[in-house]
């Protein structure tokens, strides 16, 4: 009970901040894109997602906080290792995860649900891998540090292992079920590849 309390207020403490944020970021952006000529896109930016950026800067900043309720202050505890000392388990969560991804689109191919394209620029495709890849680094790193770390080591506290795995993956699934989008399904698609190798490394 103490846990569920204690992840509850927290949830409700990062909505709150966001739902109070959101507004004046969004104001904010509007006024530099009319202001500043290299943030112009800011301004064709929905509201959705200045609340969705908002929500994340809630949860990172209550992170530490909410580690520390669970007694979470160790990088071991919470789940965290050294390259040097799951290089095999990295390498074996990129090859699974990377095959993964080439037998969902060579489905979707198959399916003609999508279609290779290759007459795009090579440095254009470099530069979508490139913002691709760091995308999928920082956003995987900070879902898995959140999710495995810090709400599966809460729960775990309380529950038998199997249960707090298949609670902290429905509460991870059910988060980006309901935030997905056709933009967001193409970075989601990229980023469980590194998900995937961060998570074999515990």
């Amino acid at each position: 009970m103490r846990a569920a309390g204690i992840l509850l207020v927290w949830f409700a403490g990062v909505v709150l901040t966001a739902a109070l944020l959101a507004p004046g970021v969004y104001h904010l952006g509007q006024w530099l894109a009319g202001e500043v000529p290299f943030l112009k896109g800011l301004g064709s930016q929905p509201f959705h997602r200045y609340l969705n950026r908002c929500l994340l800067l809630a949860a990172l900043a209550g992170l530490w906080p909410l580690a520390r309720a669970f007694r979470l202050t160790s990088a071991r505890v919470l789940g965290l290792t050294g390259l040097a000392a799951g290089r095999r388990e990295l390498g074996f969560g990129l090859v699974v995860g990377l095959g993964c991804l080439l037998v969902v689109a060579l489905l979707m191919a198959l399916a003609g649900v999508r279609g290779f394209n290759f007459s795009h620029d090579p440095r254009v495709l470099m530069e979508l891998a490139l913002k691709a890849t760091l995308s999928a680094v920082i956003v995987a790193v900070l879902e898995e540090l959140f999710f495995r770390g810090v709400v599966f080591g809460a729960l775990r506290q309380v529950l038998s292992v199997p249960t707090a795995v298949l609670a902290s993956s429905v509460i991870y699934a059910a988060l980006h079920f309901l935030a997905r989008d056709r933009k967001s399904t193409r970075l989601n698609s990229s980023h469980i590849t590194i998900s995937y190798a961060v998570f074999c490394l515990k």
